[in-house]
């Protein structure tokens, strides 16, 4: 059996959550987390890894991704977090998930909402070798 290696890239903090913070959804061209900010040299990354850590034990509701398509001059929903699941976090127990195909924007952000503690929620480029 083969195992692949994983190459990680760049990464940016996208929030820092405050408990019973709203992240609300981006309404300008500058919000979120810029694509370029994780670019590995000249190489525009398709998968990110977006990964919350929190400092104690809360959850995160209404998660969901969005994309900046420079094109159109808009957001798009690209996801949902778990599924649209609540995302149960401890200081222990961190989440994580693929984002994938994220080359066509230029701008990545979540909205959602964290209950009891504060959290980071984080964006790393990755790539499959």
């Amino acid at each position: 059996m083969t195992q692949s290696t994983l190459n990680h890239g760049r990464s940016v903090a996208l929030y820092t959550a405050a408990a019973d913070a709203a992240i609300i959804a981006p309404t300008l061209a500058t919000s979120g987390a810029s694509i370029a900010d994780l670019q590995l040299g000249s190489t525009v990354p398709s998968v990110l890894m977006l990964t919350i850590v929190a400092a104690g034990s809360c959850t995160f509701t209404d998660g969901t991704v969005y994309g900046y398509d420079p094109v159109s001059a808009k957001w798009m929903q690209i996801g949902l977090l778990n599924r649209g699941l609540v995302i149960t976090l401890t200081a222990a127990v961190g989440y994580a998930q693929r984002v994938i195909d994220v080359g066509i924007f230029s701008r990545i952000a979540v909205s959602g909402t964290l209950s009891a503690s504060t959290a980071t929620i984080s964006l790393t480029a990755i790539d499959h070798i």
